[in-house]
């Protein structure tokens, strides 16, 4: 399958209007799974449990600081 990149437009069904709210919806979800739908109407389904543990797992892996810079 070929990588592509895509613009996620909506986090559960509930479209996404900028960045800021896409974090706040990724940081307050709280069921089982996030659906993120892309431009092209693609579903990306993840366990949202999983996707924590395995964001740990990567920061800590490649040394990285965080997983966000605020301004």
């Amino acid at each position: 399958m070929k990588s592509q990149s895509e613009i996620i437009t909506m986090v559960d069904g509930v479209p996404v209007t900028n960045f800021s709210q896409f974090v706040e919806m990724i940081d307050g979800a709280s069921g089982q799974y996030l659906e993120l739908t892309t431009i092209l109407g693609k579903k990306i389904v993840l366990d949202r449990e999983e996707a924590i543990e395995f964001n740990e797992e990567i920061i800590n892996r490649y040394n990285i600081p965080g997983d966000r810079v605020v301004f």
